[in-house]
């Protein structure tokens, strides 16, 4: 692919010969010749002088300056950089083909909802010596077939996503509104924290899932209240189309918010 068909795709400002071609993108530092990179951070601006890369993504108003003996730098004028540079990796590097379908070993809980065209991939964090792992699970929590509730590695405790559900036998989420499911959520955590000895403030990130992310700022009223000084670092994402609010016959409502954390133990906490 040429530059000039690059910058058209990018919506950039080409700054070069339109002809050249390229062929994959790297980083500043281990780009080679025929490779596109982007540069936004000033602290990097040296970097120019001396990458090999073929072109850059870089905002107006930057000048390049290239050592001597090296061929020049070409230009793609963009307002956004890392948003150019994200598209760019899209054109060279395609995401792979699956086979449709469920694997025979795979165990679904009755609730899941998985959107047409969706790919459930496998992320983990494994310990080398098993000593170290052993699970967690709150006396009023029935055993799960798809995951512990938490699992100390070391002294990291990794906790699966929990939602508004109220436990026991006749349990579900019976608030219809995200901030009231939120306070479910949150009390389900604490009984998860507490059976390992441990309080919100040893938490460290968490992950929220949101139905709807128009919804961050009410979900975070309430959220921010169980913290009481150094907020946890936060990934929020919405996962899925927003579901249908309504309550089945038995009064429970669909999963509007969910959360999964992890969270550090102290010496005094073994």
């Amino acid at each position: 692919m040429n530059l000039s068909e690059i910058a058209e795709k990018l919506g950039c400002r080409l700054e070069g010969t339109p002809e050249f071609e390229i062929d994959g993108v790297a980083g500043i530092e281990q780009a080679q010749a025929g490779q596109i990179t982007f540069l936004a951070n000033k602290r990097y601006f040296p970097l120019l002088r001396s990458t090999r890369a073929s072109a850059v993504l870089i905002e107006d108003g930057v000048t390049l300056v290239r050592e001597p003996g090296l061929p020049p730098l070409a230009a793609l004028r963009t307002p956004n950089p890392y948003l150019a540079f994200a598209h760019a990796i899209e054109l060279f590097y395609q995401s792979p083909l699956y086979e449709p379908g469920v694997h025979p070993t795979a165990v679904i809980a009755r609730t899941a909802r998985v959107p047409e065209g969706a790919h459930i991939a496998y992320t983990g964090v494994a310990v080398r010596d098993l000593t170290q792992r052993h699970a967690i699970r709150p006396k009023n929590m029935p055993p799960s077939p798809t995951a512990s509730p938490c699992v100390f590695a070391g002294d990291t405790l990794y906790c699966s996503a929990k939602s508004g559900f109220i436990p026991g036998p006749n349990g579900g989420v019976f608030a219809a509104s995200t901030a009231d499911q939120v306070r479910q959520t949150m009390r389900n955590l604490l009984d998860n924290l507490e059976e390992a000895g441990m309080k919100f403030d040893q938490v460290v990130s968490t992950t929220i899932y949101l139905d709807d992310l128009s919804e961050s700022a009410a979900f975070g009223k309430v959220y921010r209240k169980y913290f009481d000084k150094i907020l946890p670092a936060q990934t929020t994402v919405q996962q899925i189309q927003p579901a249908d609010r309504k309550p089945d016959d038995e009064g429970h409502y669909p999963d509007l918010e969910q959360v999964s954390l992890i969270a550090v133990r102290g010496p005094a906490n073994h």
